[in-house]
């Protein structure tokens, strides 16, 4: 018994000299005590530009305001309490850029990244999260020399790293070439993810006969998610659960498929809020069931069969508002081979029958 309660104590004793050495977080508060042997809480919710929340060495969670910290480090990144430009309220960033022109960087209670920038001769840092879609505008305001710099420099500006990244440091090597040397960055803020829903309002050729065109309806839902390889080429990946159906005079069925789409996407920028997306992409489809409904019962539920892969491509614009919300217009085709099951007494050419899927797909998009 003796044995066990000494190998419990050692494991224990081991475990917290393990957590003591690699936990390497800690807060400095005003008073410039420092808290130690501390987890920090990295839920957005927790732990933001306004507050640090932790676990102390007892366990209990403990919140401190940006008020009263001096700095704190996470065990990744260093982030210090700065004075905004009203000199009233303090805010948790790490700098990005120190130099002539400051950047910082933080996260809101929502997990969005708020970027700050200070020139040398301002007080406080500039909030930049209000000005995200005029920020031209603002930085030609901020700094007085931003006309002559920008001869130099004619890249526009966006609200991510990479952007801001590459203007600060173009500008301090700008303001003192010995010191500063511009650097390129990469796009951390290049994966996005989202939700779609569409509605297809389609006509349906039978390649057999083409005088038979008939209605094609198609609801489709899934996600999508976004790569930006820069601020205008983007490539769009969208998987949709599609039903279908298409009602001929003779046929009536629906089919169940699994939509992949990849687009290659340019982006527009209209204005502040807006831009216009367009592109084209491939339609890689999986069906997996078909449900089958006859015309005064000249069809049995299953003589109708689509399975396997169909391909197609399609043509996008989409009318996106603040880099969240789009509404997008295709012109989508594809090609589906329909089996029938049939009797001995049907010939051969009667087992599959051809259709041309082409028409508008109108959609909602919405990126997290």
């Amino acid at each position: 018994m003796n044995r066990k309660v000494i190998l419990i104590s050692l494991f224990i004793s081991y475990f917290n000299l393990a957590f003591t050495q690699t936990n390497k977080s800690y807060i400095i508060t005003n008073e410039k005590d420092t808290l130690r042997n501390i987890k920090i809480i990295k839920k957005y919710a927790s732990t933001n530009f306004n507050q640090v929340s932790f676990i102390n060495h007892d366990g209990n969670v403990q919140t401190i305001k940006s008020e009263d910290i001096h700095s704190y480090f996470d065990g990744e990144n260093k982030f210090l309490s700065k004075t905004d430009i009203t000199g009233k309220k303090k805010k948790l960033m790490s700098h990005i850029l120190i130099g002539p022109l400051t950047l910082g960087e933080s996260k809101n209670s929502k997990g969005e990244t708020i970027f700050f920038l200070k020139k040398v001769d301002k007080q406080g840092y500039v909030c930049l999260e209000e000005y995200k879609f005029k920020l031209n505008d603002f930085i030609s305001s901020y700094l007085a020399d931003y006309q002559e710099f920008k001869l130099m420099y004619r890249k526009k500006i966006y609200y991510n790293t990479k952007s801001l990244g590459e203007f600060v440091s173009a500008y301090n090597e700008y303001q003192n070439p010995e010191l500063y040397r511009y650097t390129k960055f990469k796009n951390t803020e290049a994966l996005q993810i989202g939700s779609y829903i569409s509605l297809n309002l389609m006509s349906t050729i039978n390649n057999d006969d083409f005088s038979k065109i008939f209605i094609f309806n198609t609801f489709a839902l899934g996600m999508l998610l976004e790569n930006s390889y820069s601020n205008n080429l983007v490539l769009n990946f969208k998987t949709l659960f599609n039903s279908s159906r298409i009602s001929t005079k003779e046929d009536k069925f629906t089919f169940y498929k699994i939509d992949f789409e990849p687009a290659l996407m340019y982006k527009i920028k209209l204005n502040d809020k807006a831009k216009l997306v367009f592109g084209p992409g491939l339609i890689i489809s999986y069906c997996f069931n078909t449900k089958n409904s006859g015309n005064a019962g000249i069809i049995k539920s299953e003589q109708e069969e689509v399975k396997g892969l169909i391909f197609g491509y399609k043509l996008s614009t989409e009318f996106e508002l603040f880099n969240k919300a789009s509404l997008t217009l295709a012109y989508v085709n594809q090609k589906v081979i329909v089996r029938k099951k049939v009797t001995k007494s049907i010939s051969p050419e009667d087992k599959i029958t051809k259709y041309n899927l082409s028409g508008l797909r109108i959609g909602l998009a919405y990126k997290f």
